[in-house]
């Protein structure tokens, strides 16, 4: 943490003497998302020729990237503005979210409002993307926008301001910006912090979570009684170990040879005998809401013992020839046809408690973008440290 200290205090020394900056955000590096999650629906859900829809927010209502807020609303247009990831199943190479706007030429469509950190004024963005139209019709708040392809929009801005509001009467799929900025450099994104979890060799009482292919389980939504765990979350790796949010963490309680699994809306994870690919989610524990587990190598086999030949995977979608995006029972019997997960536990000890509370005790500073020390704190983006605890966070 000392190391992440100096390494934030240094960005904002170098920040503090630039005069402009060209800032890329990524719309894959968005994070802080608000707005109505819809989890992907695989290819043949619905019959041999639904090719499935990614996993996206529609309404996205905010966001951040790098720093820069980006807030939405739906205008006059009928489609809500969204943020979609690829489908799961396509290549590496075309793994691009993008923040989806939407309008017609009659209409005063989809708005997006790009707000800079505090102590940044634009001076232009170009913007990447695709579905666009040459010369079709987008309006700025202040400056001019213009949208010079398919692939391509250009605002350029005429006064010094830190906020402003695009109105879309056609189309635009974003993937990147490239933001000139005057009065200060971005800091890069802070390293994660959360928990640390642990790669688990055996099973005991405990917190943990499940992975696949570097991704993280999920809960299964609150207004659910029956679903499946997606794989939506990228681990964020910290040497062998996983730092990520404990309250998404599984509560597993073993006793007996046997386990339950309870999740943060206090919900058992079990199974009936009629449903065999999906958790039923209960209240009150009963005799299928328990696990026996097994390990093959690095990973965990949990078998229910109701369903003694189910067991917690990632399983096969045959229609798309592919994987599903998620974790759940099933009974498929065939090695290449399922994966099973690793299980990381929440690390706990006597000297990371110390270690917490002597930061709990240690004075808050707060530091502006651009490396300034700062004692009153008000509206923006600031740099806070207590102890050796360093994040970046935002006052309103």
């Amino acid at each position: 943490m000392k190391k992440l200290l100096l390494s934030a205090l240094c960005f904002a020394g170098v920040a503090s003497m630039a005069c402009a900056t060209d800032t890329t955000l990524d719309v894959n590096n968005a994070t802080n998302f608000t707005g109505e999650l819809i989890n992907e629906r695989p290819a043949g859900t619905n019959g041999d020729k639904d090719k499935g829809e990614g996993k996206h927010y529609q309404p996205i209502k905010s966001l951040e990237i790098e720093g820069f807020k980006f807030e939405f609303t739906k205008g006059e247009e009928s489609s809500e503005p969204a943020y979609y990831w690829a489908m799961s199943t396509a290549a590496p190479e075309k793994q691009q979210q993008t923040i989806r706007l939407y309008g017609k030429a009659d209409k005063r469509g989809n708005t997006m409002t790009i707000t800079a950190p505090a102590g940044v004024t634009f001076g232009s963005i170009n913007f990447t993307g695709t579905n666009g139209k040459a010369n079709g019709g987008v309006e700025a708040s202040v400056g001019t926008a213009t949208m010079s392809s398919a692939t391509a929009m250009t605002w350029t801005n005429t006064e010094a301001v830190s906020t402003v509001t695009f109105t879309f009467k056609q189309n635009f799929r974003i993937t990147k910006m490239v933001v000139k900025s005057e009065g200060g450099e971005v800091i890069p994104p802070v390293e994660p912090t959360g928990a640390t979890f642990v790669k688990a060799t055996s099973l005991e009482s405990g917190k943990y979570i499940f992975v696949v292919n570097g991704k993280i389980a999920c809960p299964i939504r609150e207004s659910y009684s029956y679903g499946q765990m997606f794989l939506d979350v990228e681990a964020q790796m910290s040497d062998d170990n996983i730092i990520y949010n404990e309250e998404d963490a599984m509560t597993i309680t073993v006793a007996e040879g046997k386990a339950t699994m309870v999740d943060k809306y206090n919900r058992y994870y079990g199974m009936d005998d009629t449903h065999f690919t999906s958790f039923q989610l209960y209240k009150e524990v009963n005799d299928g809401c328990y696990w026996t587990a097994a390990f093959e190598g690095d990973n965990i086999r949990l078998s229910n013992t109701k369903n003694t030949d189910c067991f917690v995977a990632q399983n096969w979608n045959s229609k798309a020839e592919a994987f599903f995006n998620n974790i759940a029972p099933g009974q498929n019997t065939d090695p290449e046809k399922f994966i099973l997960p690793v299980i990381y536990k929440l690390q706990q000890s006597g000297v990371a408690a110390i270690e917490a509370d002597n930061e709990a005790d240690a004075p808050v500073v707060y530091y502006n973008l651009q490396g300034q020390r700062v004692a009153n704190p008000e509206n923006g983006l600031y740099i806070r440290v207590q102890g050796n605890k360093v994040e970046k966070v935002a006052i309103r």
